[in-house]
């Protein structure tokens, strides 16, 4: 792990708001903060930190980073089962 990467973590867990206004890819594990995160968040720069360390990134459905929302065939991660996610590979 990178140093930038190890500050990254230690500031999210400071400061517990930070996750609040962060995104992640289930798919490829990208973090990014949400692109409607308002100019100011407090106490003092949190969303000036936040837009410094984290890159903005959009979720399809809430999930999947766009790019792999494109890519890749959404339908074929679902469990046809428990119509949910496949978290496991016994699903």
């Amino acid at each position: 792990m990178s140093n930038y990467s190890r500050d990254r973590n230690i500031y999210v867990k400071q400061f517990s708001k930070v996750k609040k206004w962060l995104n992640e890819c289930i798919i490829c594990q990208t973090i990014g903060y949400q692109p409607e995160m308002p100019e100011n968040i407090a106490p003092g720069l949190l969303a000036q930190n936040i837009r410094k360390m984290f890159s903005p990134l959009n979720l399809a459905l809430k999930l999947y980073c766009r790019i792999l929302y494109k890519l890749a065939n959404i339908d074929s991660l679902l469990c046809k089962t428990h119509k949910g996610l496949a978290t496991t590979t016994n699903c």
